[in-house]
This record gives C-alpha cells, structure tokens and sequence, in this order.
C-alpha cells in the first residue's frame, strides 16, 4: 500500500458537513485506509473570481492500493456524490 496526502475542504453550504461527508464516503472505500484527519481551518480564498465564501479546509493521510488515476477517478466520484457540480 501506498501512503497519499489529500487536500478536502468546501466553501458551500454546511461546509463541515460537506468536509465529513467526503471523509465517510471515503472511508467507505475498501481499497483505502484513512489513516489520520487533520484539523480543518477556515482560510480566505484566492485567486477565485466573483465573491465566494471562505474555505473551510483539511489534509487526510491515507494508505491505498490505487493507482493515482484511479484514485483521483474516486475522489471525483465522491466529489459528485457529495453535490459538487463545478468541473475540475
């Protein structure tokens, strides 16, 4: 197994409830283990155009026997279950 880091946060809606829904949801994946959440921090967002609320964002540390594209192709489903419409 591999050792990732990701990078989680939202500026939506409940943004913590978002943040720990995509933690449950990835923890439901078999093929990664979450291995340590960090704390989340509000920080102000740059370089976003228009006027978009402030983020509220974490680190995990995670083992997984994905490859990076199939890990990343998880995460984005997460990213949809979880209501995120925005590309990227």
């Amino acid at each position: 197994m591999a050792t990732a880091y990701i990078g989680i946060g939202s500026n939506v809606g409940d943004r913590q409830a978002h943040v720990m829904k995509a933690i449950a949801l990835l923890r439901e994946n078999e093929d990664v283990q979450v291995l340590s959440v960090s704390n989340l921090i509000e920080t102000e967002p740059e370089g976003i155009p228009g006027e978009p609320g402030k983020f509220l964002n974490g680190a995990l540390k995670i083992k997984t026997d994905l490859m990076p594209v199939d890990l990343l192709s998880a995460l984005k489903n997460i990213e949809r279950r979880c209501g995120r419409t925005k590309p990227g």
